[in-house]
Order: structure tokens, then sequence, then C-alpha cells
């Protein structure tokens, strides 16, 4: 497994081994409540973590855009895991409707810029960038 594909699935979570929202125990929907609950009071890491659990369906339907929004949240409180999980999720390899470049950078440099030594790493393999005309591409 390459290095992108290992940090998508720890950030996002592989696509076969994510469990049908029927296929979940009760256990799975309360965490996923206690989360929402703080995450509605303004808990950062709690947005972060809700939006995994949004990404992956866990204790809730996967639903991108609810992770995307929760992820958003918790970066405007200035949480490095939720700059990281946005870079992932606009990298395009979960959900093509996000995969935007210039989107998928700005959320690795911030992470990068925080201590995620990681972003980094995908920001100087991931992509292309092009000095002189600005312009970013992810490398396929």
């Amino acid at each position: 497994m390459g290095i992108l594909a290992r940090i998508i699935g720890e950030a996002i979570g592989d696509r076969q081994s994510r469990k049908k929202v029927e296929q979940q125990t009760p256990e799975m929907f309360r965490a996923t409540n206690e989360l929402i609950a703080k995450a509605e009071q303004g808990n950062s890491q709690a947005m972060t973590e809700l939006g995994v659990n949004y990404a992956k369906g866990i204790g809730v339907a996967r639903d991108y855009d609810a992770a995307v929004y929760w992820w958003k949240q918790a970066a405007k409180q200035k949480n490095v895991d939720a700059y990281f999980n946005l870079g992932v999720m606009y990298l395009g390899n979960v959900s093509v409707y996000y995969k935007n470049a210039y989107e998928s950078y700005a959320w690795f440099e911030l992470a990068a810029r925080n201590g995620r030594r990681d972003a980094l790493d995908i920001m100087n393999t991931w992509f292309i960038r092009d000095d002189i005309t600005g312009r970013i591409e992810i490398v396929d």
C-alpha cells in the first residue's frame, strides 16, 4: 500500500473496511451522538472526530458534505487534524466531487505550518507546483 493510500485510509477510512449503518453496534451510535453534542457545543476535537465518523459512516450514514462541514468548523478553531483531513478530502481520492488541487494544497500547507510533518511529505510527493505561474496539480 502506498503512502497516500495509507494516509487516506487512516484519515478517512478504507472502502473495504467500512460498515453499513445497519451493521453497526448501538455503542457506535451512542458514541457518535456524544460527539454530535460536544461538536455542537464548540469542541473542535469532537468536530474533527465527528467529521471522520461522517466520512467513514460510523454511527451515522456516510455523508461527505457533513464531514467537510464539521472539519471546516474545526478548522475555524485552528484544529490541525481538521486541516489535514480537508487536504485529504480535496485530493479527490475519497470523492471526485471534492477534487480540487488548490484547495487540497492550501489545507495541507496549513497543516504542515502547524506541525503535521506528514502533510509536508504529501505536498512534496503528490503535488507539482509551478512557482512562476502559481499552477498546482495533483500527481496521478
